[in-house]
């Protein structure tokens, strides 16, 4: 085999092999926040929230109680498709940890990536269009929580999915002073 043909075999493995590994648990940062990228630079065939599904992000209060824990639903809708998957986080104004994410559930993985944890469906999520996990609140300071959603149509390639994304904006409760 000459070194073309071998390097052209070699980057369709690597290509073939990196996109098994998405499957079935998203990169982390995958949420479109800061100018990072979200599911679409993998998933193509249609823009962000188009499609006639959605994502949904329950449990979540406008203002948290510090400290507090908070069960967190994560639900995703697109009629006919059979595969899904999610990314969320929760983070400060400077993109850092806002937070903790609890979950003991076989479904979700949780993961950090540069002192910030993500919650995504695990291989064994994919399956499931939600998911439920904790979130206990930070101790001060403005939280979003950012969630990108994966309806799969399930073809075993990224043509034709859709991706939904939901954010949702937190402050701390006023606490009654003594």
């Amino acid at each position: 085999m000459n070194r073309t043909a071998s390097i052209v075999l070699l980057a369709g493995i690597l290509t073939a092999s990196a996109a098994l590994a998405s499957s079935s648990n998203p990169p982390d940062f995958y949420l479109n926040t800061q100018g990072v990228v979200s599911c679409t630079a993998c998933h193509r065939g249609s823009e962000p929230n188009t499609g006639g599904g959605s994502v949904k992000i329950d449990g979540l209060p406008d203002q948290y109680t510090p400290g507090q824990k908070y069960t967190v639903t994560i639900s995703i809708a697109h009629p006919g498709f059979h595969k899904w998957g999610f990314e969320a986080g929760a983070m400060d104004a400077e993109g850092k940890m806002a937070g903790a994410f609890i979950s003991d559930n076989p479904t979700i993985d949780l993961k950090t990536s540069l002192g910030v944890t993500f919650v995504k469906q695990s291989f064994n999520g994919t399956a499931a269009s939600s998911w439920t996990f904790v979130w206990k609140a930070p101790a001060s300071g403005q939280v979003k929580f950012d969630v990108q959603g994966l309806a799969a149509n399930d073809s075993g390639n990224s043509v034709g999915d859709f991706t939904y994304t939901a954010s949702k904006t937190m402050t701390p409760a006023a606490t009654q002073a003594d």
